[in-house]
């Protein structure tokens, strides 16, 4: 089953409400975003372009859009998978890189 995330609020400097006040990113308002079990389908608006993330990669996902920093998010995500830090930490940073390339998220 599909779970659309809805813009609860009107959005604020072209990014959806989809993430927590201070969440360390930001959904830009042309991209849809769309849990579908567990994992998460993206699609840009302006191009068309779908981006799909993994089980592991939503996690990432979510957890950016409602924590403050790449720290809080490591050490979230340290205490629920079975890896270093460092891999955890190099892995954010390479699917933040790909997805603020592709336009789909945006940095607070």
């Amino acid at each position: 089953m599909s779970e659309k995330i809805p813009a609860t609020l009107p959005p604020a400097d072209g990014a959806h409400d989809t993430a927590a006040p201070g969440a360390y990113l930001s959904i830009p308002s042309d991209v849809i975003l769309e849990h579908v079990s567990d994992e998460t389908v993206m699609l840009d608006l302006r191009s068309g372009t779908y981006f799909g993330l993994d089980a592991i990669g939503t996690r990432m996902l979510d957890l950016c859009l409602e924590l403050p920093d790449a720290a809080a998010v490591v050490d979230t995500l340290q205490s629920e998978f079975d890896a270093e830090p460092d891999v955890l930490a190099r892995d954010l940073e390479a699917l933040i890189l790909e997805l603020v390339e592709a336009a789909l998220v945006l940095r607070s």
